[in-house]
């Protein structure tokens, strides 16, 4: 059974914790906004994507190490550390405000131990550079990681720019298990700029995938020996594949 306790109504200037049990675990997560599309699940007392976190549970082993690209608020990492037996969660995210909520929640929850925070604040792509954080204003209100990361150039770097990096070079010396990619349409880039780890360890793969990529991402793990194991469409416009190695 589910229990929820949330102190007073949240105010989007304002950060609030909600309180809840998820098979016999207490869970809370900081709030900013009610209306943001995963902070309203919190609020509700569930994960966001409840069901595809319990299919991920059940074809990576215990003791996985995972890498989450687009971590924002740490939905996926609280479940992955607390339900689906993690060893070790790399956290990548580059929004700020994600990554205030996101260091709380796993303050909250204790996984101080199993989440790695030390990529916080850089993007990913298939090569080294630089970008600005772009909000998508039609989406501003509801989802805090409805964003994009548009490339600058070296002589328009400022102190508002991103670093971005691709995971075979940060992360070379991971032996991930499952990398889970939500990325708002730069999936295609942050996949190309991980094939070295996914072909060296074979990892499941959990991607969030636009529409204008789906050819794309389907001949590429078709490529590199993946199967599509399941997708879920909880939205209009995409589509979350569960791929496994043959």
């Amino acid at each position: 059974m589910t229990s929820l306790s949330l102190t007073r109504p949240v105010a989007s200037s304002e950060i609030e914790v909600v309180r809840f049990e998820y098979k016999d675990t207490v869970i809370r997560f900081a709030i900013d906004n009610p209306k943001d599309v995963i902070q309203s699940c919190h609020l509700k007392g569930c994960f966001y994507e409840n069901g595809e976190l319990i299919d991920l549970s059940l074809v990576i082993p215990t003791n996985a190490r995972i890498i989450d690209v687009g971590a924002n608020v740490g939905n996926h990492t609280v479940f992955f550390s607390k339900f689906a037996g993690a060893a070790r969660v790399v956290v990548v995210e580059p929004n700020p405000r994600a990554i205030l909520l996101l260091r709380r929640n796993i303050e909250l929850n204790n996984l101080g131990r199993i989440v790695d925070t030390s990529l916080l604040g850089i993007g990913l792509g298939k090569a080294n550079g630089y970008a600005r954080y772009i909000e998508d204003q039609r989406w501003a209100d509801g989802n805090l990681g409805a964003a994009t990361l548009k490339a600058v150039a070296t002589s328009e770097v400022d102190s508002s720019s991103i670093e971005i990096k691709s995971l075979d070079e940060i992360l070379s010396g991971e032996t991930p298990d499952l990398i889970k990619i939500d990325v708002e349409g730069m999936e295609m880039d942050v996949i190309e700029g991980a094939c070295k780890l996914i072909s060296q360890h074979r990892p499941v793969l959990y991607v969030e995938v636009s529409p204008r990529f789906r050819e794309a991402f389907r001949n590429r793990m078709n490529d590199w020996g993946y199967r599509i194991e399941r997708s879920h469409q909880r939205h209009k416009n995409v589509i979350n594949y569960l791929c496994v190695p043959w």
